[in-house]
Order: C-alpha cells, then structure tokens, then sequence
C-alpha cells in the first residue's frame, strides 16, 4: 500500500476547510446530458464551452447593480452564445444567494416546487442549497415539493454552470414555477420571496421566448417569419424591461406567445413591481432559425439584465474565464502548466540535491549551478517530491500550500523525501541505491473545498481530509496507481489520518486540488550542469 506523507500543513486549512453537505446529503443530478441538446457530460469540455459563452459576450455594460438576469435554457450549442450575455455582468460579483426561477416544461401543478434535496449536481460540481430559506418558502401553503416535477426536468440545471462559473461561494433557492398560475397565485409566490431580497441576493429566470412551428402548434403568421418573431419577442421584452408585470401577462394573453417562462418572468417582475430604481436591459436577442436561416421550426433567446440604477455595484472578485489546458500523459488540468524545459531544470535541481543529501547529508547551492531560473520557477509553488526504487516508494514529503519559490520547494523536499519521511526513518535510502531511484515532482494547482464526496474524481484529484486535528493528504495519481475506487481511497485516507476506517462518512471536511506529474526517465539520470 502506497500512501503519501506530509511533513507541514499551514495551520490556515483548518479555518478554510467548509463543507456544506453530507456524504450522504440528497442530491439533485443534471438530466439528459449524453442526448443531443443540453450540455456536455464531461467536466472539462463544459467549462471550456461555458468559459467560451462568457469570454465572447465582450464587455456587457449596465447601469446600477444587477438584481435579476433572464437567461436561455435550451441546448448550449444553441442558446449558450445567448446566455453568455446574460451572466456576463454579473462574473465575480459577490452574490451569496441565488433565487432561480424556472418552468415546469413535464408537469402541471399549481404554485411553486422545491426539490427535496440537499444540493444540485453538475459535471463542474455540487451547487448547495440555502436549506434555511426553502424551508421558508415551503412553509407558505403556494409552495410544495413535487418530486415527479424535478425528475425529468432541465430548466433550472441549464442555468447552473454558468452561475458556477460566474459567481464563487453561493448557494441556492431552485424554485420550479407550475404552468397553471393566475394573478393571485403569481403574487402569493412573489409575496413569499420578498423576505429572501437581500442586498446580496440575485434573481435568475430560466425562459426561452417564442417557440414557432406547427410542433410547437403555434403559428401566428406565415410569412417573413424571423422579422415577425422578432417583433412579437420585443413586445414582450418591452413590458419586461419597463418592470411592468401587468403589461406583460395582458401581452402573453392577448398574443398567446410561447414563452415557457412566462409564469417565472410574472413572478420575477411582481418582485419589483412598482419600483421605480428597477428597469430592464435586452443585452442578447438570437433565435436558433439563425443557424440555418430556417425559421419554420424555431425558439428565440432573449438575454434580459435588470438592475437597480440607484445601488451601488456589489464588489467583485477576479474570475478566469481562459479555458483550461489538459497534461497530454496525465489528462490532469493545470492553469500554469510547466513546459518541458522547466520541468528538465527542476528533475536536475532534484537530483542533484539527491546525490548531495544521501552522501553529504548537505543541501546544495543552487547558484552555483547557473541554472535558468525564470518567473514561473520563482514564483511560489505547491509541490511534492515522490523517490521510488524500482517502483517502491522510498520518500515522498510536499508542500500543498505554496511556501517557497517553486524552484526551492523543490530543492528542499528531494531533501526531505531522502531523508526525513517519517515512515523510513530505519531504512533511509542508501548511497549504493542513488543510481535506481527514481525522481517524480507533483506540481500542485491551488486547493480547493468540495460540497460533497461526490466532487471527488478518482485519478484527477488529489484529496486533503481534516477531521478534529487529525489529518492527511493523497496525491491524485495514488488512488489509481492502487486500483481504488473513492470509498477504498477515503477508507485509507481516513486510516493515514490515524482515524476509524469509516470516519470520513462523517464530521471529516474535504479539499481537493490537481497535479502536473512528471518524472525522470525509466532509469536514472546522470546530474548535468550548465
């Protein structure tokens, strides 16, 4: 059994170590990802589309602070260009909750449904719920949890991982709003909300607008199709813009227009109804007969920003959008991926440091070596130094918080892995082995906490357990190299920590991060200097 040790952890993991669901907490799974028409399955091409969406929206400028946004909900392919505009003004802003809106498309009910669950689930992660304040609104009698309702059901996880993306440490009130409403039901649900308008909370309405096409069995008109759609949509986006709820369910009656949302869009403006700071802005209109220039059979996207002109924007945080760039050998993401050059300096830093250590009991001067140290090697860096013989480890020490710049971690951990590990304090590696140990450097991206277990990708992530003072850490490529799936990996992870085998179901708190692994090659090479 291979397990890896850490000599130091920064004592600030205990105060950024949350959790905010359960290994067991209920979970609400995206739907129909590997059918044509919502979003990709796989984690990395769908952060790499959504980055994409919000990348190109540019520069999506509104006037005051964004309390509401209206955002497409149909296939990315589709919509997502569209619903990059839409959240586009709100990336890095510091919302703490988010009401999402979205329509029942399967089910016919009344009021408004809240999943019974503890968090909804992405390829990008677990989003969780604000508990405390759906129970709020399942106490008010318009409120109700429809299970049938949610089970097929994909207008509110179409919004989540641009949100996820977006915005950082949130959580969310997923409301599903039934197709049979009136005035006074709409105003009940609204009414029930109003308490949860914090200064730090953002309305999000999942709604396509007019679907056209016999299939839809709405054809109003039959010639100059994309214009007359286009116009039909700006009478509704009018109404919406101007807060003017009425105006907006007289226009869905008296047009009969197909917008799915249309009972979210009533609620969301009975919120600000009457509020004269509240206005509207159209910041994306497309419609999917665009793509082939075919409107017989065609839904329309309206990306509407409503604000309150009169606030005073929410702080932001610095969010990368560059999309992710993958290690071609361990398909393991890295944001500063190291070149080869790079990699070569800091394998010949280590083994110099080796062959210095094991038979001198010294460290080295690194500058007297001339190597090419640039910024990316004197920047501060996570890293681990893993030493095996013949495929047996024989020291593995790191740094998971960056402490040094990346070069000197480097340097001071072969030192530590030949030397001070814990576990081969009577069987040190010895001066006739130099030539059969092998280098590997595990080059870290920051930690981050994980809502649940279930965010935990074996093989992709490295794992970080705290539970009380006890802790312990494995590389991401430990679990795989052992053949363990996640529950086996936790149960050793639990027992490196000197805990009950089962301990990590319960009161333990998860971080995870990445790695770039690299190594010298099959046997041993020599030291070279410049």
């Amino acid at each position: 059994m291979r397990r890896v040790g850490v000599r130091v952890l920064s004592l600030t993991l205990a105060a950024a170590l949350v959790s905010t669901a359960s290994a067991q907490g209920r979970l609400r799974k995206s739907v129909g990802l590997d059918r044509t028409g919502w979003f990709p399955a796989d984690r990395d091409a769908l952060r790499k589309d959504v980055n994409r969406y919000l990348k190109n929206a540019g520069d999506v400028k509104v006037e005051g602070k964004p309390v509401a946004l209206i955002a497409p909900h149909a296939g990315y392919t589709y919509s997502g260009p569209a619903a990059g505009f839409a959240f586009k003004p709100i990336v890095g802003k510091q919302y703490k909750r988010v009401i999402l809106l979205g329509p029942s498309h399967r089910a016919g009910f009344s009021g408004a449904s809240i999943a019974n669950v503890d968090a909804y689930g992405t390829p990008l992660g677990n989003v969780p719920l604000d508990r405390t304040s759906c129970l709020k609104l399942l106490a008010c009698d318009v409120f109700k949890s429809h299970p049938t309702a949610h089970r097929e059901e994909h207008s509110l996880q179409a919004e989540l991982p641009f949100l996820q993306r977006a915005l950082v440490d949130w959580k969310l009130v997923p409301v599903l709003i039934g197709p049979w409403q009136n005035d006074l039901s709409v105003g009940k649900i609204a009414e029930a909300i109003k308490p949860l308008l914090t200064d730090d909370t953002l309305v999000v309405v999942s709604s396509d607008f007019t679907h056209y096409g016999r299939g839809f069995r709405y054809t109003p008109f039959r010639t100059d199709l994309k214009s007359n759609i286009r116009k039909l949509d700006q009478g509704a986006i009018d109404r919406i813009c101007a807060n003017d709820c009425k105006g907006f369910r007289d226009y869905v009656a008296k047009t009969r227009i197909t917008v799915c949302g249309r009972e979210a869009i009533s609620v969301m403006l009975k919120l600000f109804e009457g509020r004269k700071d509240v206005r509207g802005k159209l910041v994306k209109y497309a419609n999917s007969g665009d793509r082939g220039n075919d409107y017989r059979h065609a839904v329309s996207y309206a990306s509407i920003v409503i604000t309150d002109v009169d606030a005073t924007p929410l702080p932001a945080r610095k969010v990368d959008l560059d999309p992710p760039r993958t290690d071609e050998r361990t398909g393991v993401i890295s944001a500063e991926k190291l070149t080869e050059k790079e990699q070569k300096v800091l394998l010949r830093m280590a083994r110099e440091q080796l062959e210095k250590a094991v038979k001198e009991r010294k460290g080295i001067d690194t500058k007297q070596y001339g190597w090419d140290l640039n910024k990316r090697l004197l920047a501060r860096g996570g890293v681990f130094v893993t030493l095996k013989n013949k495929g047996r480890l024989r020291g593995c020490i790191g740094d998971i918080i960056p402490q040094q710049p990346l070069y000197a971690s480097v340097v001071r951990n072969t030192v530590n892995a030949a030397l001070y590990d814990p576990r081969f304090r009577r069987d040190r590696i010895t001066k006739k082995e130099l030539p059969e140990i092998h280098i590997e450097i595990s080059y870290l991206t920051p930690m981050r906490k994980v809502n649940s277990i279930t965010d935990i990708v074996v093989g992709r992530h490295g794992v970080l357990l705290e539970k009380g003072p006890r802790r312990a850490v494995f590389l991401p490529q430990v679990a795989t190299e052992q053949g363990w799936d996640r529950e086996t990996m936790l149960r050793h992870l639990a027992m490196k920590a000197r805990l009950p085998a089962d301990a990590w179901k319960e009161g333990c708190t998860f971080q995870v991060f990445e790695a770039q692994v690299f190594g010298e090659k099959a046997h041993a090479e020599p030291p070279e200097r410049k």
